[in-house]
């Protein structure tokens, strides 16, 4: 059957290419970018209790110098 793409012979997968290792690294590196995802979100929306403004624009510094430290 040719001209139909659809047809043709499906495409085996590779199982085994990824070692548990590589995987383990893959989960680190996503939740460490995860946390960075999340001080982003906190720093650019969330406000402050202390002075209710915006954390990037809080002059107070109540709770920004520990979570920035993350």
């Amino acid at each position: 059957m040719r001209g139909r793409p659809i047809a043709g012979r499906p495409l085996l997968c590779d199982l085994v290419g990824v070692s548990r290792t590589a995987i383990l690294l893959w989960i680190f590196a996503l939740v460490a970018l995860e946390i960075q995802h999340l001080k982003w979100i906190w720093w650019e929306q969330w406000d402050c209790r202390s002075c209710s403004a915006k954390h990037k624009d809080c002059a107070c510094g109540a709770t920004r110098s520990w979570v920035m430290f993350l």
